[in-house]
């Protein structure tokens, strides 16, 4: 989820300052806008707070990635960190979008989360590398 994340915040800041994106752009520094009208993207170009989060997620992932697999900083990462921060307005965090099947949807996004990857679409994926399976997880 780091590049897909940092997709979302240079999509970000494409939507909302395209000639700083352009600039940024022209030196390899900001990924292509990508799926500007997805919910998700909505979502981190709505308020200063959601792109923060992300950011910070961004942040958290890739020092995960880190621990778990003996590497570097991930390109993405460099990313995150050098883009400039949106002009938008600071509104009260909301829940990230969940961008699922209606049926594995709740009022609360982690929990809705966690339940879609131990679904039968995404349980696939999971893989606990030099950590303990979550307490959360049932399968």
């Amino acid at each position: 989820m780091i590049i897909e994340s940092t997709q979302m915040l240079s999509t970000a800041v494409w939507c909302t300052d395209p000639l700083i994106a352009k600039d940024y752009y022209r030196y390899d520094k900001i990924y292509l806008p990508t799926h500007i009208n997805h919910p998700s993207n909505k979502w981190v170009r709505k308020s200063l707070s959601h792109f923060i989060w992300l950011r910070n997620l961004v942040i958290y992932l890739n020092e995960e990635r880190k621990y778990r697999f003996n590497s570097g900083d991930h390109k993405s990462y460099f990313i995150t960190l050098n883009l400039p921060f949106l002009s938008i307005k600071n509104i009260e965090f909301e829940q990230p979008p969940q961008a699922m099947p209606d049926y594995l949807k709740s009022d609360y996004s982690i929990i809705s989360y966690r339940n879609y990857y131990m679904s039968d679409e995404k349980s696939y994926m999971a893989k606990w590398t030099k950590r303990n399976k979550p307490k959360w997880w049932k399968i």
